[in-house]
């Protein structure tokens, strides 16, 4: 079985929906149950990346909280974006200028 494209599922479902065909045969259920469990696999890595980088001073921040919240359930109400932590992320200092060899 090929993996399930989600955004192919939505749609075939939408379509079904409006034409009134909503049964499931048990392969298309199984499609589902699998993109499913992909999307909270891939929810999970995420909260685990988000919280890795948020751990370098942001990690109280009202924005990652609400982002790692929404990860963590989501199908929560509320959305990531736009994304903007309160503090003032620092760029990482320049690189020294090299000196010529002369």
């Amino acid at each position: 079985m090929s993996k399930p494209d989600p955004e192919k599922l939505a749609g075939e479902l939408r379509k079904r929906i409006k034409t009134g065909r909503l049964t499931l045969e048990a392969a298309e259920a199984e499609r589902i149950a699998a993109a499913l469990e992909t999307l909270r696999t891939r929810c999970a890595e995420a909260y685990q990346v988000v919280g890795t980088l948020a751990s370098g001073g942001l990690f109280h921040d009202p924005a990652v909280t609400r982002a790692l919240d929404l990860l963590s359930r989501p199908f929560s109400k509320g959305d990531m974006l736009p994304f903007h932590p309160a503090e003032d992320v620092k760029p990482a200092p320049a690189k020294p200028a090299r000196r010529s060899g002369k």
